[in-house]
């Protein structure tokens, strides 16, 4: 495909799911927004989806699949090397975007001077289709701090240029959890984030296998590689954020924690938390639900969904 100066890739890594990969490519391919091209990365699958990719008879898509199994970050970061847009956005394999997504990020790029970085909200769904939770983007402009402190950009939402990667780099492929996030960090550390608030993304939540569910993988592996890629860049905000910083991570791997049944580590990381960082509302609110347990655990999740039902 030649260059052209308005060109979007999109990059989409995959591995072995390719009933998603097709509603993924659907979206992508139904955008109001043209020129597209989508650079599909297929991590060494047992199932490999180069069928379904040419089903679609497109000269937008590029097919590249992995020898070996070397996961997301690899996978992306493959994307990466064979994009020749001068906009990049990503979008995983079990997720979907609104028809004007993409459109609606590139016209406010060209129209903001100072932002590198365009993202949206998104809506997290189940396997029955059902709204789980919708996010929608609260930080714009130089978001590093707050970056640091929470993870609230989801990947599919991101579009950004191709130069601004070139100068954060690619995906750090040592990283086993919160890769995404650290990444977003280093994003955060060079360019101004802007936001569109409106949720144009679908995250698909079902039961299909999720890499964050390994818990004690991300306990005992993830969480000390993630510590020490961004320690430094936390530790550069002074004593008093790093301290704030170590409240809010040790917050995330307890709501983790939390989320796959580890009531006793919850409890421990929340409290740990608070150690760091007493002054947030929300660490005292889930010390007291990993209290509680299973049974009081699964009652906030269905009433925290039953009110995500009302208000949508």
């Amino acid at each position: 495909m030649s260059r052209d100066s308005r060109l979007v890739s999109v990059i989409i890594p995959t591995y072995d799911r390719p009933e998603h990969l097709k509603q993924a490519l659907d979206s992508v391919l139904s955008q109001e927004y043209e020129p597209i091209e989508v650079v599909v990365v297929d991590d060494c699958p047992s199932h490999p989806v180069k069928e379904t990719v040419r089903s679609y008879s497109s000269d937008q898509i590029q097919y590249i699949q992995h020898s070996k199994n070397k996961g997301v970050c690899a996978a992306r970061n493959t994307g990466i090397q064979n994009a020749s847009g001068k906009y990049v956005s990503f979008l995983d394999d079990d997720d979907r975007w609104s028809s004007e997504k993409v459109e609606k990020q590139v016209q406010l790029l060209e129209t903001t001077d100072d932002a590198g970085v365009v993202y949206t909200g998104a809506r997290r769904i189940d396997e029955s289709g059902n709204t789980i939770s919708v996010s929608i983007p609260e930080y714009s402009g130089a978001i590093a701090k707050e970056m640091l402190l929470n993870d609230f950009v989801p990947f599919s939402t991101i579009l950004t240029y191709s130069n601004v990667i070139k100068k954060s780099g690619k995906l750090d492929e040592n990283l086993t959890n919160w890769e995404d996030w650290e990444w977003c960090i280093r994003l955060a550390e060079q360019t101004e984030f802007e936001v569109i608030e409106e949720a144009l993304v679908i995250t698909d939540r079902g039961s299909h296998n999720q890499r964050s569910d390994n818990f004690e993988q991300k306990r005992d592996v993830g969480y000390g590689r993630f510590v020490k890629a961004v320690q430094p860049i936390a530790a550069q905000y002074g004593t008093l954020f790093k301290r704030k910083w170590k409240g809010h991570t040790n917050f995330h791997l307890g709501y983790a924690a939390l989320s796959n049944g580890y009531y006793s580590d919850a409890r421990k990381l929340f409290y740990r938390a608070i150690q760091h960082w007493p002054f947030v509302g929300k660490f005292y609110m889930y010390f007291f639900i990993a209290l509680t347990g299973k049974r009081g655990y699964l009652a906030t999740r269905s009433l925290k969904r039953w009110m995500v039902d009302k208000i949508n």
